[in-house]
């Protein structure tokens, strides 16, 4: 299937890394073996939608609109790597055992909340609107070309989370 949008696929994306996140919290204190393995799902699905945004989407919107450094794409590169500060934090946390406090997780919430709506209420709505149909779907097609399985991942882990790759 493939999206009418990029804001749906982008929405559809969030939506099965949420889930993952809700698992994990739900699993991590009772299960630390699945509690990592959800954590580095969580880890390289974020780290993907990373790389789908700084390679494929932000670089299309900037050379549509000229809007390098200005826009939505310079703060939510900001975000990606308070993401990845976080991400490696909540790591830290897990993986060396340390109980947790909470305050990770909610930060974690905080700031994938403020870069979904970031997203969802500018950045997506703008590239939709300036990409031709052709367009979208040629970076629909770029964005299905980074699967989970060529992310960098730590500890080891390969690329395959425990959720169902869309088609």
């Amino acid at each position: 299937m493939t999206p009418k949008n990029i804001k749906e696929y982008i929405s559809d994306d969030n939506d099965r890394l949420d889930g993952i996140f809700r698992v994990f919290r739900d699993f991590r204190r009772g299960n630390a073996k699945t509690g990592k393995d959800l954590l580095h799902a969580l880890m390289a699905g974020i780290n993907r939608h990373i790389q789908w945004e700084e390679k494929i989407l932000f670089p299309l919107l900037e050379n549509r609109m000229g809007l390098s450094d200005r826009g939505p794409t310079p703060s939510m590169r900001e975000e990606h790597r308070e993401l990845e500060a976080v991400l490696n934090g909540l790591h830290d946390e897990v993986l060396g055992n340390r109980s947790a406090s909470g305050d990770i997780e909610r930060e974690l919430v905080d700031l994938l909340a403020r870069h979904h709506r970031k997203g969802d209420d500018h950045f997506y709505p703008m590239l939709d609107h300036s990409l031709s149909d052709d367009e979208k779907m040629a970076a629909y097609h770029q964005m299905k070309s980074i699967p989970l399985e060529k992310i960098n991942r730590c500890c080891g882990q390969s690329g395959q989370d425990r959720t169902e790759e869309r088609p």
